[in-house]
């Protein structure tokens, strides 16, 4: 199942997220803001029409690759979307986020809000794509599969796959490793929480210190991690590490024990044991 399903997401995939940027970018123009969340915390209780319509067009686009797809268990931010046709059981999870950033998004106060999915198993993540449409003039592309990371903007006077498929690889392991670590999500104690990152040796940085989006950042290898505390469906903190690793996203351990929330976009195995997960390097690694 593994390289059919793979496979089959990164030639398919691409176009439907261009489509979905296209989607959000034209909704964002208008008053779109919901209710209807209530964990008490700004960043996580942010919703929009368009994380609503973005999932419906991604889950259906899911859907209608197949039967290889729909054997896939989805976890999803939101509740929208054919969500029933798809496993409640099994290895492979695709964890989708349509609009990660949507406080910034709605609010209009940043540009650096993602369309991603990451496609793993208990053992590692194996594919991910993430699409920022509005960093850079016709958008970004981020897409991490085997030992391949690919960074770059879009072209949309070309087919998405074929720009993808023309955009260099980054040489992750000559990268040298950065310290600093991103801290997020510690309600009111993030500065207290990256006072202890930067006691351990690392070097713990705000939202407010970093520039754009985290994930082009943590590519480059301009971010080393990052820590995040999430109020939804967790128990535990999380550590990401970005070691050989193209992006992270909210990341951490359910009431059920070792897996991801939305899913940690990487090159390299996230495991998650008790109350962290940390990012081991690829097999691939030298």
């Amino acid at each position: 199942m593994n390289n059919d399903l793979i496979s089959l997401l990164s030639a398919h995939l691409p176009s439907v997220f261009r489509w979905a940027g296209a989607l959000a970018r034209q909704l964002r123009r208008h008053d779109i803001a919901l209710g209807g969340k209530n964990s008490g915390v700004a960043d996580t209780d942010a919703l929009t029409l368009a994380d609503l319509s973005v999932q419906e067009l991604l889950v259906a686009a899911l859907r209608d690759m197949g039967p290889i797809v729909r054997q896939c268990r989805i976890e999803a931010e939101e509740a929208s979307g054919d969500l029933g046709r798809f496993a409640d059981e099994g290895e492979w999870v695709l964890g989708i986020d349509p609009i990660d950033g949507t406080r910034k998004y709605r609010d209009r106060t940043g540009d650096s809000y993602a369309v991603m999915l990451h496609a793993r198993t208990p053992e590692t993540v194996h594919y991910s794509l993430v699409y920022l449409p509005e960093e850079g003039t016709e958008g970004t592309w981020l897409e991490a599969r085997d030992d391949r990371i690919v960074l770059g903007p879009d072209d949309p006077t070309r087919a998405a796959r074929a720009v993808l498929d023309a955009l260099p690889s980054i040489a992750v392991h000559e990268r040298q490793e950065s310290r600093r670590i991103l801290v997020n999500g510690f309600l009111g104690r993030d500065e207290e929480r990256a006072r202890a990152v930067s006691a351990a040796g690392l070097e713990g940085v705000l939202d407010a210190d970093i520039q754009g989006s985290l994930f082009p950042l943590m590519a480059r290898g301009d971010l080393g991690g990052a820590l995040f505390h999430p109020p939804t469906s967790m128990t535990s903190r999380c550590a990401c590490t970005s070691r050989g690793c193209s992006a992270v996203t909210r990341c951490g351990c359910t009431k059920a024990g070792a897996s991801t929330s939305v899913g940690c976009g990487a090159m390299g195995a996230p495991t998650c044991s008790g109350s962290r997960a940390s990012w081991p390097a690829p097999a691939t690694a030298a």
